[in-house]
């Protein structure tokens, strides 16, 4: 990930975003012993080696939505810490965005972000988005009618750097459906927390003006998808249109410079792996192509993008 004081230029582009939003909204309504205690103790670090001084406690009541003001409106979140946070050694951190008409707590069943990604050593938000139920979703397209969740999640990940003991160079977005197309959007904004972003059922095609403020991305596209298609054409429910996913994946590699031949492999059965190396400032491209998918978080997701993650550590 490029440093964030070289980051300038403008990362959004309306257009693209109103087309995605026709999209997203249509796709989500067709579908959701004592020698091991010194061994620990050497490993903890030292209160002169530790990364935060005084150490971040764990906060209170996980078990719980926890609830963040902004706006003027209580917003609520899910938040998972490694068994092992000890508010000294700093630990990276994701942020897991559900789609249209979702729900924290329904993503963070469905992806199991939490407990696979704790277990990792991961710190893992999980986001509510606003709207009534049924029809929750994150507003990247900056309608002025709607909510600021640019500037929501942006408070919200200085608020949780500010109380915990995270790895601000290990910071990841993931996200599914809207909730995808939000992370495309989000990971090309200002202040660039992101040294990797994950879009599953939504590959929209980079934001960002420059390959230096471009963050390693993976997708996730199911060719029988029924309202964001993989092969592209005309969005259900508007008049816009989306590129293939396959051509979203080649304007990856000519935007991030990478070597222009692709690995390319079956993984398993129905799922095929297309990856751009070489790019710049060591960044990837990767897709993985889900034959006879549709517009749902697959089983292996999670792994793989924590995968992608730990591969990923950022500056």
């Amino acid at each position: 990930m490029a440093s964030r004081t070289t980051r300038r230029g403008t990362r959004y582009r309306r257009v693209v975003g109103a087309m995605l939003l026709a999209l997203i909204v249509a796709a989500s309504a067709s579908c959701s012993s004592d020698d091991d205690q010194d061994t620990a103790a050497e490993d903890k670090p030292s209160e002169s080696d530790a990364d935060c001084d005084p150490a971040r406690p764990t906060p209170d009541g996980l078990d719980q939505p926890e609830t963040f003001s902004y706006g003027g409106v209580d917003r609520t979140y899910l938040l998972a810490v490694p068994d092992d946070y000890d508010g000294e050694t700093a630990d990276p951190l994701v942020l897991n965005l559900h789609g249209f008409g979702g729900s924290a707590e329904t993503h963070g069943n469905r992806t199991q972000m939490a407990a696979k990604g704790t277990a990792r050593g991961y710190v893992v938000v999980t986001p509510d988005a606003l709207g009534v139920p049924g029809f929750q979703n994150w507003n990247f397209t900056r309608d002025p009618g709607g909510a600021d969740d640019f500037g929501f999640i942006d408070a919200l990940l200085t608020d949780l750097t500010d109380r915990l003991c995270i790895d601000e160079d290990r910071v990841y977005v993931a996200g599914h459906s809207n909730g995808s197309a939000f992370t495309g959007f989000l990971s090309c904004e200002p202040p660039y927390r992101f040294a990797a972003a994950a879009m599953v059922s939504a590959f929209i095609p980079s934001t960002c003006a420059v390959a230096e403020a471009s963050p390693s991305v993976i997708a996730i596209h199911g060719t029988a998808d029924p309202g964001v298609p993989y092969e592209g054409g005309l969005v259900v429910g508007g008049p816009a249109t989306i590129p293939p996913a396959l051509a979203t994946l080649d304007a990856y590699r000519d935007h991030y410079d990478c070597d222009p031949t692709p690995a390319e492999e079956e993984v398993q059965p129905n799922v095929q792996r297309k990856a751009y190396t070489g790019c710049f400032n060591g960044a990837e491209a990767v897709l993985y192509t889900v034959v006879g998918g549709g517009h749902d978080w697959p089983d292996f997701a999670t792994d793989t993008v924590l995968d992608f993650f730990d591969a990923h550590p950022g500056d």
